[in-house]
């Protein structure tokens, strides 16, 4: 029997740790969404020292069932079943024998197109589980990856949900850079903030906001190119080292990094012709979080960074500590972005959301 390689020893420890959440659903018993799945993916693509076969089965207790079938969804009638959360699992069979037919790369190509408009929808948590699906399955195909690329797809059209100020018309001709859009952002009333329960239900108050939409619009997207995508997240860093204050405006405001940077794995599989669109919705999502949590004047995103005296191997190890998956997802986002761009802020970013998270 041929010894197995060290890749290949680490692809089937992921694949033994997602095998062991297949019966579970995409929530916690506390209703809120399991993010287990995520949390998997980016301690192995970071390839972290951590027991991810333990790690999953100690997340079963607080998950719930997986749902159970109720009706097959058909590619001519699909429309009616989006948004439908009792429908995960007839969501998940659909994707996955459309995955094992026609490959992943031809169902991604069909299906981002008529998910993006409702990237929001669920905190943004079904493009981000799909995107982590999608990072593993270009690592090392399997049918473990398949299936969760297939529950990631069926999280995301479950949760469906278009708010209406995200409605965009056609791409400006001129516009606003990232920086300048999100100081133009609009302010929510205090007396309409919902700040105290979901992240969907706070979003819901935006709808309110009657000059969110064309605030939203004015950012200029010349082309959705890596420095187009570098320019939104260190708009979106910035803001989240000016607005957190305490640990839920940490978990709210990793999403909108989160949420960008899943767009970004998901944009080579986009039809050209609607990768634009896709960092919009991203774009419009980051930003919807800190017009609903964001305060009076704590969005600024101008000044220096501080300094993160942290290296990545400890910023990594304090994520891992923490066990809170908000910041191993962030900290898996901020440590790519600053090997990438070269700019420690990055790290800043990180080390303030696990002190944060591990205060929680």
């Amino acid at each position: 029997m041929t010894p197995l390689t060290t890749d290949a020893r680490r692809a089937e420890r992921y694949d033994d740790a997602l095998a062991s959440l297949r019966a579970i659903g995409p929530y916690l018993k506390n209703g809120y969404t399991n993010h287990m799945p995520m949390v998997l993916e980016a301690l192995d693509y970071l390839d972290a020292d951590v027991d991810l076969k333990a790690l999953a089965n100690d997340s079963l207790a607080s998950a719930t069932p997986r749902p159970p079938l109720r009706a097959a969804i058909g590619h001519a009638d699909y429309a009616a079943a989006l948004g439908e959360a009792l429908r995960f699992g007839d969501w998940a069979l659909l994707f996955a024998d459309a995955l094992q037919r026609d490959g992943a790369a031809s169902v991604l190509a069909v299906w981002l197109p008529r998910l993006a408009p409702a990237l929001a929808s669920g905190a943004s948590h079904g493009v981000i589980r799909t995107a982590h699906a999608v990072r593993a399955w270009e690592r090392h195909p399997s049918d473990a990856r398949l299936w969760e690329l297939a529950d990631g797809l069926a999280y995301w059209a479950s949760s469906f949900h278009q708010p209406g100020y995200s409605r965009a018309g056609p791409e400006p001709v001129t516009g606003l850079d990232a920086r300048q859009a999100f100081d133009a952002l609009p302010h929510l009333a205090p007396h309409l903030r919902r700040t105290n329960g979901s992240i969907v239900a706070a979003l819901e108050q935006l709808e309110h906001l009657s000059e969110l939409p064309a605030a939203l619009h004015a950012l200029r997207i010349d082309r959705p190119d890596p420095r187009c995508i570098l320019d939104l997240q260190m708009v979106f860093a910035r803001a989240f080292r000016s607005a957190v204050r305490r640990p839920l405006d940490a978990v709210v405001f990793t999403h909108a990094l989160t949420g960008v940077a899943a767009a970004e794995v998901l944009l080579p599989f986009m039809p050209e012709a609607e990768r634009v669109a896709l960092l919009r919705h991203a774009w419009n999502a980051g930003c919807s979080l800190f017009v609903a949590y964001g305060g009076n004047g704590q969005r600024s995103v101008g000044g220096a960074a501080p300094v993160c005296r942290e290296t990545r191997d400890a910023l990594l190890r304090s994520a891992v500590a923490s066990g809170d998956d908000h910041a191993i997802k962030l900290t898996a986002v901020c440590l790519e972005l600053a090997e990438r761009s070269g700019d420690d802020a990055f790290l800043a970013t990180a080390a303030l959301g696990v002190r944060q998270l591990t205060a929680a």
